[in-house]
């Protein structure tokens, strides 16, 4: 009961107030009603808290400060903004170790229900057909954003001075004959087409170097885990000997199960992770620009004068040493 009240606080972000001591019962199903019937009063409080009666509650608060700020009528952009902030929201809570007031972030509300309505009572090839397109029109959203962010940093840059990866991009994309004509210029001086081929091969590139890191991630984080399970099993085999069990046989189909296991939770934390996954470091996933120099560096005048001075220092000392 314990472990299912604390696993039910984890899911709800809330603390349901229970006293596991005083929860006795002859039976499971007496307690389960009684957990369940405190997840709804749970359930209500929120819903009065959140929303309350003739916009008293905190999201009707919320949507009239933002609203106050735009002018009606709001764009596709400011909805998707309002969209985005009014499922946030923080909390005050008690913390328990330091016995201090602090303040949460939390989640006040989902779209999954509103998510599961659009999809109800619709053919499975059709939903999948819908969720596919859906997913690439984020992904090409994402493309155009990269690459356009790209070009607002680099439009003042030319190609030479670029990395070499890049270089082989707009090398490929605009013709090898236009790039030895535009490599010396900056990218703001090509025609309105090729801005828009640059600025796609740019966004490519970033998706590309993100996608690789984030390939990366998912299978240094699930390696090390499965390991670890490897070095467990490892040692936890031979009991299985008291189960008249040969431990080698059951050492390899279990091993043989956690790898497949470990494939399957890789492709599925990549893709989970594809249209959330946003790079730490920026600089990781940006198109380095080399910086021309006007000539040779400059040695200092100590550093020309130093030599000859030293050397000159050093044999005098020698020869009073050797007097």
């Amino acid at each position: 009961m314990t472990r299912l009240i604390g696993a039910v606080e984890r899911c709800l972000e809330e603390d349901l107030q229970l006293n596991k001591s005083q929860l006795v019962a002859d039976d499971w199903d007496t307690l389960t009603d009684h957990v369940l019937d405190t997840i709804e009063a749970g359930f209500e409080k929120r819903q009065i808290r959140l929303i309350g009666e003739n916009g008293s509650g905190q999201i009707p608060k919320d949507l009239e400060k933002l609203l106050a700020n735009g002018e009606a009528p709001l764009s596709e952009g400011q909805l998707l903004g309002l969209l985005i902030q009014v499922p946030q929201g923080s909390r005050a809570s008690f913390d328990k170790r330091t016995h201090r007031r602090v303040w949460r972030r939390t989640t006040r509300l989902t779209y999954l229900y509103n998510a599961a309505k659009l999809l109800e009572n619709r053919d499975p090839e059709e939903v999948t057909e819908h969720v596919l397109k859906h997913l690439e029109g984020a992904q090409s959203a994402m493309h155009f954003l990269w690459g356009n962010s790209e070009w607002g940093r680099l439009a003042e840059s030319r190609p030479v001075d670029m990395d070499e990866t890049t270089r082989k991009g707009l090398e490929r994309t605009l013709g090898e004959v236009r790039y030895a004509e535009v490599s010396e210029e900056p990218l703001q001086k090509l025609s309105v087409e090729e801005r828009v081929q640059v600025v796609d091969e740019l966004g490519r590139q970033a998706l590309t170097e993100i996608y690789r890191q984030l390939l990366l991630g998912v299978i240094s984080e699930l390696w090390v885990e499965y390991l670890t399970s490897m070095e467990a099993l490892r040692v936890s085999i031979g009991l299985e000997a008291y189960a008249q069990r040969d431990p080698l046989v059951q050492y390899k189909n279990r091993a043989f199960e956690m790898f497949r296991e470990l494939l399957n939770d890789t492709r599925t934390g990549v893709v989970t992770r594809m249209f959330i996954y946003r790079p730490r470091d920026m600089s990781s996933v940006q198109t380095s620009v080399s910086t021309p120099r006007d000539g040779p560096p400059q040695i200092p005048e100590a550093t020309q004068a130093s030599p000859t001075g030293g050397e000159k220092k050093k044999g005098k000392r020698r020869r009073r040493r050797r007097r």
